[in-house]
């Protein structure tokens, strides 16, 4: 039956399936009987519409498919990247680790360098020391070879005599 539009124009109407069909959604109604009269029409169209369908459900599951194998390897490449942060901050905190050693053995060498130094200073001091008390000690007995004839310089320096056979 066909039901004329309101602009006056021939052809199937929606309100016709609607009233003829009151259990199926008008809009899938509507479409699918325009499919299928463009199909029923001409048979070589048939095969076109079909052929489109069928590029449209392949083209459809390959999308899927690249979107779930788009998926696998996004996940993939973030645990890869958290391994790469995790062995990068791992790779810090050696390094940071091993610069502290080494400041720390530094530290330890210089104090250990100043600490040898002030006791070579100290036995250098007292070795000073000890030589100027023989020397004084030395000086004192001096004066006491004076009286017994000894030859000195005018500085007070003791002056050896060698003798030879």
């Amino acid at each position: 039956m066909k039901v004329p539009h309101r602009n006056g124009a021939s052809g199937w109407t929606r309100s016709w399936y609607v009233l003829s069909f009151p259990n199926i959604h008008p809009s899938f109604t509507a479409s699918q009987g325009k499919l299928s009269r463009a199909m029923r029409s001409y048979p070589s169209h048939a095969d076109i519409f079909t052929a489109a369908k069928d590029l449209c459900a392949s083209t459809i599951t390959e999308v899927e498919s690249g979107l779930a194998d788009q998926a696998e390897s996004d996940a993939a490449e973030r645990i890869r990247r958290q391994e790469e942060d995790r062995c990068k901050a791992e790779m810090e905190r050696i390094t940071a680790e091993c610069h502290e050693r080494e400041k720390r053995d530094r530290l330890k060498k210089i104090e250990q360098d100043r600490l040898d130094i002030e006791a070579a200073e100290r036995k250098l001091h007292l070795r000073k020391q000890s030589l100027s008390d023989a020397q004084k000690g030395a000086d004192a007995r001096d004066d006491d070879d004076d009286d017994n004839g000894s030859v000195s310089t005018p500085d007070r320096q003791p002056v050896c005599e060698i003798s030879t056979l």
